[in-house]
């Protein structure tokens, strides 16, 4: 995979970055047919791939070979491209493979999802276990299609981790008060408490990421659609992110969109 010393400055600093032509134009057609095979959307079973024995038992049990095989050939293609050890240095620290899943999202007016960020318990009002921080995930989100404002891309405000980072840090160590913050909105709200604003800039020591963050992302209450993040990706096209930082998967209203994701961190899944 073509990842250079400045993509990990990105990744670092952005939280974010492209990687044009991950697959060939043969690796993406036949991954293309494998994920439409299923033909799922996202969050549904069939959308998820074998990662560990325990996954291929289970689907040996059932005779379903061919999710087998797929799973062999998606899983040989993130040894090819070194997609574990990226994510080695991204961490710092062994990480594993937590999941593999490919899915369609129709074309639509709508958003496939807003702004948001993960690891933030989809704005519940009350939370009974706080995360741990640093069980959060880089994802390798690969597009079998076209994508592009409006049509949808993964939308990424930069430097967003960083706070979101400092959030996650405050709430485990009962620095700060939980109060929902997965949407822009909200998350715009928790950041300008005053108690809260005073612990993240402690914990970053840099304000103007704060007040940077803060500007950029006025258009959540205005009520006004942005494009400022957005960028094209033809098929075979990758990106890296931080699932920290604040993104969202804009509207699919020219095609259909279909993608392929890797997800690591630090703890091994026991789930796929």
């Amino acid at each position: 995979m073509n990842i250079n010393e400045l993509d990990y400055k990105k990744l670092r600093d952005d939280g974010f970055v492209k990687v044009d032509n991950f697959l060939n134009e043969e690796q993406t057609n036949k991954i293309k047919d494998i994920v439409k095979f299923y033909n799922s959307a996202k969050g549904q079973k069939e959308t998820h791939f074998c990662i560990n024995n325990k996954s291929k038992i289970l689907k040996l049990l059932k005779l379903d070979f061919k999710k087998i095989k797929d799973s062999n050939y998606l899983i040989n293609m993130a040894l090819e491209k070194k997609l574990n050890d990226i994510s080695d240095r991204l961490f710092e620290t062994k990480s594993y493979l937590n999941m593999i899943d490919g899915y369609c999202s129709p074309k639509s007016n709508n958003d496939v999802l807003p702004w948001h960020i993960d690891q933030a318990y989809n704005d519940r009002e009350v939370v009974r276990e706080i995360h741990i921080p640093n069980n959060f995930k880089y994802k390798f989100f690969i597009f079998l299609t076209d994508v592009g404002p409006n049509n949808g891309c993964t939308s990424y405000i930069p430097g967003s981790h960083k706070i979101t980072y400092a959030i996650r840090k405050g709430l485990y160590n009962k620095n700060l008060t939980y109060s929902p913050h997965w949407s822009l909105k909200n998350l715009r709200l928790f950041i300008k408490k005053k108690e809260n604003y005073k612990f993240i800039l402690s914990f970053l020591k840099d304000e103007n990421l704060i007040t940077d963050f803060l500007e950029k992302t006025k258009f959540a209450d205005l009520g006004v659609v942005s494009n400022n993040f957005d960028y094209k990706a033809k098929p075979g096209d990758a990106i890296i992110f931080n699932e920290g930082g604040v993104h969202k998967g804009s509207k699919t209203s020219l095609n259909d969109r279909i993608v392929l994701r890797y997800l690591y961190s630090v703890k091994r899944s026991s789930i796929f």
